[in-house]
C-alpha cells in the first residue's frame, strides 16, 4: 500500500469524528456505528494506528476508551522519562570538572582506545580535546594496555578543541564513538598487526 496516501483514503463517507477530550495527545478517531467500525490516527501519521470492525457498539466504545487511555499513559510515561533523563543529565554535567578524562572504546573486529580531557566547561557544554596515551605490552601479544597521558603529566593534545553537550552519563564523540568518564585504570587495546 502506498505510504503517501492521505487519511481520507481510510475514512469512509459515513464515518464521524469521535470526540476526544484528552488534549495534547494528537489522536484522531473516526467511527461508523452502522458498520460498527472505528479507526484512529496518532500524531501526523497517515496510516491508522488501528482500523477494526467490532461485534458491538459497546465493545467499540470500550476499545476506543482503552486506546485513548493507553496513549495518554504512554505520553505521560514519555514525559516523565524525559524529565528523569534531563535530571540525570544535569547531575552528571554538574559533577564534571576541567581536567576530567573520558575514555572511548571503539572499532570493528578490533578495539581502539581514545582518551579525551575536558579543557573548558561552559553553561551547558564542555570543550574536550584528545590526549596521548601510554602503551605497554599486554599479557598476550594480541593486545596492549593503554592509559591516559594528559599534557599536565607530560603528554600532548592530539585533536583540536571540540564543543560537546554531555548526555546523562557520557559524551558523544561521533556517530559510533561514545566516551565515558575514565576510572583511572588501564584499558586493553588491540595490538599493532592484529586488527585490520
Amino acid at each position: 500500500m502506498n505510504n503517501t496516501m492521505e487519511r481520507t483514503f481510510y475514512i469512509g463517507d459515513t464515518y464521524k469524528k469521535y470526540p476526544v477530550k484528552e488534549l495534547g495527545l494528537g489522536i484522531e478517531i473516526y467511527t461508523d456505528e452502522n458498520k460498527i467500525v472505528a479507526l484512529g490516527f496518532k500524531g501526523k501519521a497517515k496510516k491508522p494506528a488501528f482500523h477494526y470492525r467490532f461485534k458491538s457498539v459497546e465493545r467499540m466504545h470500550e476499545y476506543i476508551s482503552e486506546f485513548i487511555e493507553t496513549t495518554r499513559q504512554r505520553e505521560y510515561d514519555k514525559a516523565n522519562a524525559k524529565i528523569e533523563k534531563d535530571k540525570r543529565k544535569q547531575v552528571f554535567f554538574n559533577s564534571l570538572n576541567v581536567g576530567d578524562i573520558f575514555v572511548c572504546s571503539w572499532g570493528y573486529d578490533q578495539t581502539n582506545i581514545d582518551f579525551y580531557e575536558i579543557v573548558e566547561k561552559k553553561n551547558k557544554s564542555v570543550v574536550i580535546r584528545g590526549i596521548t596515551k601510554l602503551r605497554r605490552n599486554g599479557e598476550h601479544m594480541t593486545y596492549d594496555y593503554v592509559t591516559a597521558h594528559p599534557p599536565r603529566a607530560g603528554g600532548e593534545y592530539t585533536t583540536k578543541p571540540m564543543l560537546k553537550i554531555p548526555q546523562d552519563d557520557c559524551i558523544k564523540i561521533s556517530s559510533f564513538e561514545w566516551a565515558y568518564l575514565w576510572n583511572g585504570q588501564d584499558r586493553t587495546e588491540t595490538a599493532a598487526g592484529f586488527g585490520h
